[in-house]
């Protein structure tokens, strides 16, 4: 995993250290600042794992170097951080800067005081290693590269993972239960990747930019969505990352103020951690989503092509002659009774006489479909009354 050093120099442009910079770079990713405000907004904003620092620009002035101390004392004092400079006025005499790195606060056991430029090139390579490579955050970079790169530059996310991994390896402290929402702002994370890529229906992103959680992952699981009146023609997610996804939106749900799910039908959270406050549920959950990460990733590369993906987006038959429910009993005589989807009418149902069962070899009670029908007249054998029913003329399509 390649090693990013966050690098304040106003010279790396310099002829006389080309080859200099040439040779870091071999061995370096470098995020280059040539002024102190660019280090300022660098440290905040880009990931990095160690830090190196001029002193003195060229005409001999402070190039943001106290500026800089000052910082990494604030918020990254045990982060690996090396001072390399030029400049005669400060690696040859003594000087302020000198005394200063020699100050306690300052010393560091992986790092010399100062390294001299062109001098001390090969030195401060095998020390920046050494040191990076020693930090636990390293080793668990390293560890969990195949997830953490999904995210590419998306570091909120790539953060808000690496800190339950840390927690779960005992590097940091963290109070569990606030972190069941993150999983969840990482999954929106990857539908509004998805939705980029034409994998998830535009629908399943409001006008505010919110992602509607559960009916994207009934889209990418190729089932219609329960209010946005649209389905994928193909299952994106194979069953086993469906199910973890839709088991994760259930569990996380419970801790979330905006789910999105029967509220009914939330896992209470609290009422499971008066139980039983660990933090194991968590982690199960974070390496469910660690394989839903990396499988999407590879996903995602294969399945590129955005005018074949937004093809496959399909409209749900909106009108009074067609409905979409599942088949909940077929009889001995092939006569089968589908029931509409998110009907608690025990009573309402559609019949499906035995040739269109034919017509679609496969069909079970755990398929979902959409028929067209008709009302026909039958009389109760009981009452000797004539009601009317619903019989199914066509079947419209088969969610697999």
């Amino acid at each position: 995993m390649e090693i990013k050093v966050l690098w304040l120099d106003d010279e790396f442009d310099s002829e006389a250290l080309k080859s200099t910079f040439i040779r870091m770079e071999k061995h370096f990713r470098l995020i280059k600042c040539y002024t102190k405000d660019e280090f300022l907004d660098k440290i905040e904003s880009e990931e990095w794992d160690a830090i190196v620092l001029d002193v003195l620009d060229t005409n001999g002035r402070d190039s943001g170097f106290q500026t800089a101390v000052r910082r990494i004392f604030k918020g990254y004092k045990d982060e690996p951080w090396f001072v390399f400079s030029g400049q005669e006025n400060v690696t040859k005499k003594e000087s302020d800067i000198r005394a200063m790195l020699a100050e306690e606060d300052c010393q560091r056991e992986y790092a010399d005081i100062l390294y001299i430029k062109s001098e001390h090139n090969d030195k401060l390579i095998n020390d920046i290693k050494n040191a990076v490579s020693e930090k636990s955050a390293w080793q668990l970079k390293n560890k969990y590269s195949n997830v953490l790169s999904v995210f590419d530059d998306n570091i909120q996310g790539k953060e808000q993972l690496f800190d339950i991994l840390l927690m779960l390896h005992g590097h940091k402290h963290l109070d569990h239960q606030t972190y069941y929402t993150q999983l969840r702002l990482i999954l929106e994370w990857m539908f509004r990747n998805a939705n980029k890529r034409g994998l998830l229906h535009d629908k399943c992103i409001d006008e505010k930019r919110k992602v509607n959680l559960t009916e994207s992952s009934l889209f990418m699981a190729g089932k219609p969505t329960k209010h946005l009146g649209v389905y994928c023609d193909i299952a994106h997610f194979p069953k086993i990352i469906a199910d973890n996804v839709k088991s994760l939106l259930e569990v996380t749900g419970g801790a979330s103020h905006t789910a999105e799910p029967d509220k009914n039908n939330l896992v209470n959270l609290q009422t499971y951690w008066d139980q039983i406050n660990t933090p194991y549920l968590l982690y199960s959950l974070t390496f469910m989503l660690c394989d839903i990460l990396i499988w999407y990733k590879e996903y995602a590369t294969k399945n590129s092509n955005y005018a074949k993906n937004i093809s496959l987006w399909k409209e749900i038959p909106q009108n009074e002659s067609q409905l979409t429910g599942r088949i909940t009993n077929i009889t001995q005589s092939g006569l089968a009774f589908l029931k509409p989807e998110g009907s608690n009418n025990p009573n309402e149902n559609c019949s499906i006489n035995p040739h269109l069962l034919y017509d679609m070899l496969g069909l079970d009670t755990k398929n979902l479909l959409t028929i067209e029908y008709e009302i026909q007249q039958f009389k109760n054998n009981k009452t000797g009354v004539n009601e009317d029913k619903r019989v199914a003329t066509r079947i419209i399509h088969k969610f697999e």
